[in-house]
């Protein structure tokens, strides 16, 4: 968690969203060693999620904009509303993200994922994805799950100043 704990201060000056979220994956695919973490905000769990941002380890790129349109990835928008974590083992065999094959699992070669849902400030929901790619299976362990909520307790307490504050 360095450097999310290192950016508060200044995420907590400037109200830099941007790199609160970059600094938090920066943190969760070095800390649990994965290829691919992003942060995703909807303003309500049952409406689309916006990458907010995202960070490859494989290329060290970083990534935003894109949206998940819930319409589009119904059983895995449905695993959000009653779920706080969506544990996926083998994503190309889960139904969940049976939909996400094709346009996403398959081309960014994403194999396993753990997302953390929590819902923020003013109804909006935030999911924390996690996810290993093609470099082999990736068994998800309860020190993972309390790992994410430790970080989304960190990421709750600066989004609600924040989002308080209208930034």
């Amino acid at each position: 968690m360095g450097f999310t704990e290192a950016i508060l201060p200044y995420f907590r000056s400037s109200g830099s969203h941007a790199s609160l979220f970059r600094a938090m994956c920066l943190d969760i695919t070095h800390d649990l060693d994965i290829d691919r973490a992003s942060v995703w905000v909807a303003e309500g769990i049952s409406r689309d999620l916006v990458l907010q941002a995202g960070f490859d380890r494989r290329d060290c790129s970083f990534d935003a904009g894109t949206t998940l349109p819930s319409a589009m990835h119904p059983l895995y928008f449905a695993e959000l509303l009653v779920q706080e974590f969506i544990q996926v083992d083998e994503a190309l065999a889960d139904m969940r993200v049976a939909s996400m094959r094709a346009s996403y699992l398959v081309p960014e070669g994403v194999v396993a994922l753990l997302d953390h849902i929590v819902a923020g400030p003013g109804g909006r929901a935030v999911v924390l994805c996690c996810e290993q790619a093609a470099t082999g299976h990736r068994p998800w362990r309860d020190k993972d799950r309390q790992y994410l909520v430790a970080m989304t307790r960190l990421l709750d307490q600066a989004l609600r100043e924040s989002w308080k504050s209208g930034a």
